[in-house]
């Protein structure tokens, strides 16, 4: 098939294809690869490619995650938080990463669909609290 016209709909099937194959080569090199941003127009294309090392916890070590580490005290939460998982909403997410950059919603959360969202600090540590004086379900 020849393709005539770079679209979002031929970008999302290499996308996925790509991503299908990403996985071994980076359980190979103990890694993990994933795609980033894309930027089209109709004759061509350019997709960002990210490569972490996973710690020995099983945390990959993003930039975003490796900052946590360096500078969660500067949002009164510890290193250990990283990784820490809370419930909200019926959800659950997981401290994956710090901006450091950005000033309102620097904690990186993520859910366990993989979707990405930042909230602030405040709001991390409360959720946080409030998950380890949670009583015990029964």
């Amino acid at each position: 098939m020849k393709v005539k016209e770079i679209d979002k709909i031929l970008l999302q099937k290499v996308r996925d294809e790509i991503s299908h194959c990403l996985e071994p080569l980076g359980e190979k090199h103990g890694i993990e690869l994933k795609l980033g941003s894309c930027n089209y127009s109709f004759d061509n294309f350019t997709m960002k490619l990210e490569g972490s090392l996973v710690g020995d916890d099983g945390v990959v070590l993003t930039k975003e995650a490796v900052d946590f580490k360096k500078y969660a005290h500067w949002h009164g939460l510890v290193p250990e938080d990283l990784g820490k998982s809370f419930v909200h909403t019926n959800v659950v997410y997981t401290i994956t990463g710090l901006k450091t950059r950005a000033k309102k919603y620097p904690i990186i959360i993520e859910d366990n669909k993989g979707r990405r969202r930042a909230i602030a600090a405040g709001s991390a540590k409360m959720l946080l609290k409030q998950e380890k004086t949670a009583p015990a379900s029964q």
